[in-house]
């Protein structure tokens, strides 16, 4: 049984407002302090330089969306190259270069994305100032769709583990939240997450990749998301049941409680960050559990959906499976401000698994 006292080292906190930036600092215990950041590109770089700190790559996306970024997540993990994000107006972010420039040993930059996310302009500018520049997009398979990027980062993530026979299938078209939910797990094992949608996998993954490279698919995601006739027309199993799979939160669990199973999961840093409102793909609604993914793919560690968008059920078993599967002293890492995870969210957890001390994000 878990100990009482177990401490929570870190909570992260953010202004979620279509703005949040980081900073890190230890205040007193049980308490938290909330300040407004810049935006979500200011988050990135502050969280590249305090979780990286050194680094021979980064990855670079576009700020806007998320199926590259979340494309990204495994092969974040496996360049040991943090994600940093542009909007793409013009020349690079100065903050972003400066980003670039303060870890200190960066000779690569990957761009995940097409021209029309990432420009050509922007490209040639990073290859004037020294850097080599790979990018990662649909044009070897002659698709520019998301699905193109998807396969050709899928591709990139077999070359560096040769050994990986294993991808996960999610849905890439109408959501991000399951494939938020195994990110870290598939980055952990070296697993491509590869995109379907409600009709097929397409062609582009499904022949290049899966096919090719003769994989076993574990398809995540209840029928409403990710039918069975989709994961099995790829020969693929299900690990996740329409009856665990009712909402995004039970989906969430079912994979963590799948992979835990495995023991591919490091339980001494749990993360939690908002799952999103059903049907609302604002960016507001994956932001934080996108930042939450990139480092929990560093450690191999699982990342809880509550918060925003959770009903009280939802909320209490990620408590319960927080409590349960924590180590003692473990860190857990809550990622977004009262807006995404609610005080009462923290203070219950705090009751079940023991104290605080803050580590803010602004």
């Amino acid at each position: 049984m878990l100990k009482k006292n177990k401490k929570i080292l870190s909570v992260i906190t953010a202004t979620l407002v279509m703005a949040i930036g980081i900073s890190f600092t230890n205040v007193q215990a049980a308490s938290i302090k909330r300040m407004n950041g810049s935006n979500r590109i200011d988050t990135a770089n502050k969280t590249a330089k305090e979780i990286f700190q050194k680094s021979e790559a980064v990855i670079l996306v576009n700020g806007t969306g998320y199926a590259d970024a979340v494309s990204s997540a495994p092969l974040s993990k496996l360049l040991n190259a943090p994600i940093l994000l542009t909007e793409n107006k013009g020349a690079l972010e100065s903050d972003v270069l400066k980003t670039i420039n303060d870890l200190q040993n960066v000779k690569k930059i990957y761009i995940v994305g097409g021209t029309g996310v990432v420009s050509t302009t922007m490209e040639n500018s990073l290859k004037s100032k020294g850097f080599q520049v790979i990018r990662y997009d649909g044009q070897k398979y002659g698709d520019k769709t998301r699905y193109g990027t998807n396969a050709r980062v899928a591709e990139e993530i077999l070359k560096l583990s040769p050994k990986s026979k294993t991808g996960i299938l999610v849905n890439g078209q109408d959501g991000y939240a399951d494939a938020l939910s195994v990110a870290s797990v598939a980055a952990t094992n070296g697993y491509p997450v590869l995109f379907g949608n409600t009709q097929n996998v397409p062609n582009v993954i499904k022949n290049n990749i899966i096919s090719k490279n003769k994989l076993q698919i574990l398809g995540v995601g209840g029928s409403g998301v990710l039918p069975s006739s989709v994961v099995s027309s790829v020969s693929g199993k299900k690990i996740t049941s329409d009856a665990q799979s009712k909402n995004r939160f039970q989906t969430n669990l079912a994979v963590l409680e799948y992979f835990k199973g495995k023991g591919g999961l490091d339980f001494s840093n749990v993360y939690i960050a908002a799952g999103g409102q059903a049907g609302k793909a604002g960016q507001s609604q994956f932001a934080d559990a996108l930042v939450a993914s990139a480092a929990a793919a560093k450690t191999g560690s699982p990342l809880v959906l509550s918060g925003l968008g959770a009903g009280t059920t939802e909320i209490a078993n990620a408590e319960k499976f927080v409590e349960t599967n924590i180590e003692d002293e473990g860190n857990l890492v809550i990622v977004g401000g009262k807006a995404s995870v609610s005080e009462s969210v923290e203070q219950k957890l705090d009751e079940k698994v023991g104290d605080f001390r803050i580590l803010d994000i602004f």
